[in-house]
Formats: C-alpha cells, structure tokens, sequence
C-alpha cells in the first residue's frame, strides 16, 4: 500500500500510518480499507471535498460519497 501523507500547515508532512497508530480506528479521508470509515467524499474535485454520508466497495477499498455524488457511486456499484 502506498504511504499517504498530509499536511497541518507547517510544511512538515505526517505519516497517515503514524496517526492512526496514535489515535485508533476513526474515520480517515477519502477512501480506505476496512474497519476504517471515509469521513469525505471521493468523488468531489479536490477543492471542494464535502463530508461523506455514506461508502461504496470496490476491490475492498470504501469510497466515501457524499449527498450530491451518491448517483455517482451507485454508478461505480453497477
């Protein structure tokens, strides 16, 4: 699996894996593998991402959707 990173706005990049080893299981971003939740949607252009309110799975990965884009993941579950 590729290693993710994000930024807290110091520049300073953060190991997604280092997190979720501090903090437990909880909903994670985008996408993600089981038992994590996406908190975000992934069908959303990257500057205007809106909060998940559900997932689909595809090949074993959740992708968040949110309201606007659930048509969307219907369309991938097809």
């Amino acid at each position: 699996m590729a290693t993710v990173f994000h930024s807290q706005g110091v520049g300073k990049p953060i190991i997604v894996e280092d997190l979720l080893a501090k903090h437990g299981s909880y909903k994670v971003g985008r996408w993600c593998k089981p038992s994590f939740l996406p908190d975000r949607c992934d069908f959303c252009p990257l500057g205007d991402i809106k909060p998940a309110v559900g997932f689909v799975v595809e090949d074993g990965w959740r992708h968040g959707f949110c309201e606007e884009h659930q048509q969307a993941a219907q369309y991938l579950m097809a």
